[in-house]
């Protein structure tokens, strides 16, 4: 849809969290902009103003590509919120094209997910659905831009934040921190948390800008930018056209996702209630200019700002509509696929070097020795944008930091040579004291949870120490961990600790529980642990003692090695299984072996995806009865209970499918055929397969993947399934 505007005031509404406009009912004096920037000597450019509006503002990128079909191009772009995460990659010099694809090859559901902690002697990898820290008060930290210690948001962010860097570093160092030198001129609208008036980004970290405009209060964690305390942008104007006119802008087009439409269309509580929280916040805004050109991109009225689909398409095509109607005006010039300066005067290209060491801006000294580490062999040296972002990421695999920030500033002494330039990074470490905790439940296992409490300590390096417990109908565990990162090899961390487990392991006989055989541990372990990303992989090697204390065979004392490695579980995977690989042997009074390998084909076309999976472990005769293999573990073979048909040695191969239905939500089948047998011989006897099916209402969540279905196998086993929460 398209509105042409003169004289008149243009509605607006904002994207923020529901107590945010609580607070801006109580004090509408905040929603007052602070003097705005004006504009740089550059006459009349033609702006393009991206409004606020959460995951309903991925249609911009629709928007620019219809724009630019059409000849539509803009000199200055002006984001706020989601509009200025579209808007910066597009002034940075991304194609509408590559943008759109930029967005749908995105897991959005994946993106706002925790970085898995390892827990317990296994190191297993888990993903903590709640996860908070110890905050403290606003004057107990530094009015500087790394004084967030303590501050936290609700939504994990470090996925978001190491996305913005990977996209717009090489473009913000190209310009120099100065937004007017971007192949487009662009501006980034942000609201002063103590004094709710508008502040206008300019220059600085490209990146950070974007993440600040984009931090709905509460959501994300707060940043500190040049002594004020910033949150999301469209708290103070949802649809900054105002920043775009003090800017000189001879004329203005502007994309609203949020406007709510001229009629009712439904009485339905959820319509209503959207359609109102839209008009209270829109009510707000009401002595703002107009721009010329408005855009309104058609997105279903019960489509939340909050609800990030699994496919983003509709809401592209959405915005590419809204722009389809517009006139040709003859080919725009447009920016090439990659950043690249494109404006006449833009300035100088990339630097060629680094100078000196890297400068560290971090709340934490021990963060700051590992940030120096991570970079130490980056600068001095040639400029290599790629070097930085895989520092980057090594020290994101550390799991202390929830963002990584480096930027680039003027070389000491050199100031006016743009060929060098030294590399300045800012660090924000995830609270000094925090806990994680998860809970799960299934109609066979019951409730189950477990809870991590941390504490980070030292000065000239980073150590952790945690308490961790676990606990459900079949295993009970406490431990301690003790980690210390190391400086020069970031993320490797050396792990030592000690744990107690009592398992009770279930004993069936023609399918029904029989009873339990208890299995107790108590010992230690020490060792040496790793990840990365891109893939996301994990390595863990301890050496483990143990007193072992069960029924028959395998008690006693228990000694030996550990090795594991894969790939970490997403934390809400639909199809497939896990890829890993782990090996114990030991030896003692308590001695065995086991080896265990798993892993899935995954793949995905339109509104299917699909996995061809494989799980094969074997274990020592003599081996505890916790360590031998089940087919009803982690609901290998649908229909078998949790520890049914163990065996010395279970292969399982399966295919999963899904057919999604709706923004979030799928149907899934899945065909498993596994056997657990004694020797590997025995697998010749069609008698110890399990062949099974399941067909399931599948639906991601903030706290791990709802599953409501039905199950049955060649056993004679047949039940309703329900679970809710990550496997562990």
């Amino acid at each position: 849809m398209i509105a042409e505007r003169s004289g008149q005031c243009l509605p607006a509404a904002n994207f923020v969290p529901l107590f945010a406009a609580a607070f801006l009912l109580l004090h509408p004096g905040m929603l007052g902009a602070q003097e705005i920037e004006r504009d740089r000597s550059i006459d009349a450019p033609r702006a393009l103003v991206l409004g606020a509006g959460g995951s309903r503002g991925l249609a911009h990128a629709g928007v620019l590509v219809g724009l630019e079909g059409r000849g539509h191009d803009a000199d200055l772009v002006v984001g706020a919120s989601m509009g200025a995460v579209v808007g910066a990659h597009y002034a940075a010099g991304y194609a509408p094209e590559t943008i759109w694809r930029l967005i749908t090859d995105i897991d959005w559901q994946e993106k706002f997910s925790p970085l898995p902690t390892f827990i317990g002697p296994e190191r297993a990898l888990r993903h903590p659905a709640v996860r908070a820290g110890r905050t403290k008060r606003a004057d107990q930290t530094n009015r500087d831009p790394v004084g967030t210690e303590g501050a936290w948001g609700l939504v994990p962010e470090w996925r978001v934040n190491r996305l913005l860097v990977r996209n717009l570093f090489d473009a913000s160092v190209r310009s120099r921190g100065d937004f007017d030198r971007l192949p487009r001129r662009f501006r980034a609208v942000a609201t002063d948390l103590e004094t709710g008036e508008l502040v206008v980004l300019a220059d600085g970290d490209l990146a950070l800008a974007v993440r600040a405009s984009m931090g709905a209060p509460g959501a994300f964690r707060i940043v500190r930018w040049q002594g004020r305390i910033l949150v999301d942008g469209g708290v103070a104007d949802y649809l900054p056209v105002a920043v775009a006119r003090n800017l000189g802008a001879s004329h203005v087009t502007a994309s609203d996702v949020l406007e709510p439409g001229d009629r009712v269309e439904e009485f339905s509580p959820l319509r209503v209630g959207l359609r109102g929280f839209r008009l209270l916040l829109r009510n707000t805004r009401d002595r703002e200019p107009d721009p010329d050109l408005l855009l309104l991109p058609e997105i279903d009225a019960t489509f939340a700002e909050l609800t990030f689909p699994r496919d983003p398409t509709p809401l592209l095509e959405a915005g590419l509509a809204a722009a389809g109607a517009l006139p040709t005006q003859g080919e725009g010039p447009g920016p090439g696929p990659t950043p690249a300066l494109r404006s006449p005067g833009a300035g100088a290209g990339p630097p060629t070097h680094w100078d000196g060491p890297v400068s560290v801006e971090a709340d934490d000294p021990a963060a700051a020795v590992l940030v120096e580490g991570a970079f130490r062999s980056i600068t001095p040296g040639t400029y290599d944008p790629e070097a930085v972002l895989e520092a980057v990421d090594r020290l994101y695999a550390t799991g202390l930091f929830e963002g990584i920030w480096p930027r680039s500033a003027p070389s000491t002494g050199a100031e006016d040579d743009e060929s060098r330039v030294r590399l300045v990074v800012l660090a924000e470490t995830r609270p000094r004291e925090s806990f994680d905790a998860a809970a799960a439940y299934e109609v066979d296992r019951g409730l189950r949870g477990w809870t991590s409490f941390g504490r980070r300590f030292g000065s000239r390096s980073a150590g952790e120490i945690s308490l961790t417990t676990t606990a459900d109908r079949e295993r009970q565990e406490a431990s301690t961990t003790l980690r210390l990162h190391s400086r020069n090899r970031v993320p490797l961390a050396w792990t030592a600790g000690a744990h107690l487990r009592r398992t009770d392991a279930r004993l069936f006989e023609g399918g029904r529980l029989k009873g339990h055989a208890r299995v107790e541990r108590i010992g230690g372990w020490a060792g040496l642990e790793g990840r990365s990303f891109s893939p996301e992989r994990f390595l863990v090697a301890t050496l483990a003692v143990e007193q072992v204390g069960g029924p028959d065979a395998g008690s006693g004392l228990s000694i030996g090695p550990m090795l594991r490695f894969g790939r970490s579980e997403p934390f809400n995977r639909i199809v497939g299984a896990p890829t890993d690989v782990q090996m114990d042997v030991r030896w003692g009074q308590a001695g065995y072996w086991m080896v265990r390998t798993r892993g899935s084909v995954d793949g995905e076309a339109g509104s299917y995806s699909a996995a061809v999976l494989a799980d094969l472990a074997i274990a020592h005769q003599d081996a505890p009865l916790d360590v031998f293999p089940s087919l009803g573990h982690d609901q290998l073979v649908p229909a078998l209970r949790w520890g049914e048909a163990r065996g010395r040695m279970r292969t399982v191969v399966g295919v999963d499918l899904a057919r999604f239905v709706g923004t979030q939500a799928s149907i899934r089948f899945r065909l498993r055929a596994g056997a657990a047998v004694p020797e590997v011989s025995d697998l010749r006897d069609r008698s110890g397969w399990a062949t099974g099916g399941e067909v399931a209402f599948v639906r991601p969540t903030p706290v791990g993947p709802v599953v409501a279905g039905i199950s049955a196998n060649t056993r004679g086993t047949a039940r309703l399934e329900l679970r809710v929460g990550p496997t562990f």
